[in-house]
């Protein structure tokens, strides 16, 4: 018995020394800090550089813009890793030539047994479109019926303070300690040019904030300097994301959204039951 004891000592030792180091990781993971830096250029020199440094320098990402090429490098504790290439993307015009000899014979082989599937079944090659089209708007919709449920909801004025608290809250947190905004700018109108510097009159008076921007009200010029130096934590992000989320119109919205998703999902297993019977 005296041995029984001991062995369950020293499990539950071991196994709350694991759970306090777990805890440790989590915190320092969620307090280190998440240093970043940008900066911008317009015009004949367009390029753009974002570091973003976490963890004290053990994890870092460095992203440039340079010449219509985009380079992202990651580093773990000062080594970097090899990225793999990113391929342009083509045009919509642009479409890939495929390999003549592989295309004329994949080409019969799928007009073939098409033709056949349909001379033996057309009904179920209908029933196979539908099905994919089902699919692919299911995929479409998904995240644009969240965002419908959101524009139906009738008492918008507490959401939207929820919106509005939620925009200070990450702004708080993520707000740069350096900005800085300079260069040329002008457009094809002054009475435009002359709107600008007001809205940016307003925002010199902020902390933390440099404009020094010159109107060219005689012709179209976009010359601009972006310099941004910041540092936040995950936890200052992810609390007023969770307060958000938490929030009373916010809970309803998404218990809504739930509940329209059963019944869709209903719905839809109800159709291919009806489908197979038909089969």
């Amino acid at each position: 018995m005296f041995l029984i004891l001991n062995i369950l000592k020293i499990v539950a030792v071991t196994l709350g020394l694991l759970l306090a180091v777990i805890l440790l990781l989590i915190g320092f993971i969620m307090i280190a800090p998440l240093s970043y830096k940008v900066l911008a250029l317009t015009g004949a020199k367009k390029s753009a550089c974002v570091k973003a440094r976490w963890l004290f320098g053990i994890v870092g990402v460095k992203a440039i813009y340079k010449n219509s090429e985009t380079t992202v490098t990651t580093y773990v504790c000062g080594f970097a890793l090899k990225n793999k290439p990113k391929n342009k993307k083509p045009k919509k015009h642009e479409k890939p030539e495929p390999d003549n000899k592989q295309s004329e014979h994949t080409t019969d082989d799928e007009t073939t047994i098409e033709t056949n599937a349909r001379d033996k079944n057309p009904k179920r090659a209908i029933i196979k479109k539908s099905k994919r089209k089902k699919n692919a708007g299911e995929k479409k919709t998904g995240f644009t019926q969240f965002i419908n449920e959101i524009i139906i909801y009738p008492d918008k004025k507490p959401l939207i303070d929820k919106i509005k608290l939620l925009i200070k809250r990450l702004y708080r947190t993520a707000k740069p300690k350096y900005f800085y905004l300079g260069g040329e700018v002008g457009f094809d109108s002054p009475h435009h040019t002359g709107y600008m510097l007001a809205a940016l009159g307003m925002l010199r008076g902020m902390k933390n904030l440099n404009i020094d921007i010159t109107p060219n009200m005689e012709e179209k010029a976009f010359d601009i300097i972006l310099k941004i130096n910041g540092r936040m934590t995950l936890f200052g992000l992810s609390l007023p994301v969770l307060l958000f989320i938490f929030a009373a119109p916010v809970r309803r919205i998404i218990k809504t959204h739930r509940q329209n998703k059963s019944a869709d999902e209903k719905i839809n297993q109800t159709l291919n039951e009806n489908v197979h019977k038909s089969d």
